[in-house]
């Protein structure tokens, strides 16, 4: 039996990356293959305080304080905004490769250091990340996230997720 090829596709909602996702259609993927659509997003702002009993439970489930911010963002409105994002994208997929098991993903933080993250863990054959074709001198001042993906996997360099 083939193993599937596990695609881990980058989507913001952008017009990158809506065009990211109809070049998968001509871009010659297997027929059956495992997407993972991730949106990442971040909170500038601290989300509103916990309530106490929240606070306690949190506590037990957590040790490390960033971790706690982490597990308290999941809730948050942005984080679900991210969530209805990626679903979106991912409803998409299905329709354009229906042989496809694709599910969807949200999390909080820097879009390039958790689609990192989640590259080391799932450990996925191809990353999808549309650019937004920015010049030299606007990805240096704005990053690029289709860059450091690109870098990553060149360079195969594994290391865990910055507190």
């Amino acid at each position: 039996m083939t193993k599937k090829m596990k695609i881990l596709i980058g989507y913001d909602g952008s017009d990158c990356a809506e065009a990211a996702l109809d070049d998968l259609k001509r871009s010659g993927l297997p027929p059956v293959a495992e997407a993972l659509v991730m949106t990442v997003t971040e909170i500038w702002m601290p989300p509103p305080p916990p309530a106490s009993y929240e606070i306690l439970e949190l506590a037990r489930a957590v040790y490390v304080p960033s971790d706690l911010t982490r597990v308290y963002s999941q809730d948050s409105p942005a984080c679900l905004a991210a969530q209805s994002l990626a679903e979106r994208a991912a409803a998409r997929l299905r329709t354009n490769f229906p042989g496809w098991e694709v599910s969807a993903k949200a999390a909080v933080g820097s879009p390039r250091r958790e689609l990192i993250h989640e590259a080391d863990e799932w450990k996925p054959d191809l990353i999808v990340v549309g650019s937004h074709g920015r010049s030299k001198l606007g990805r240096f001042v704005l990053g690029s996230v289709s860059q450091s993906c690109d870098l990553r996997s060149r360079f195969g360099a594994r290391r865990s997720r910055p507190p």
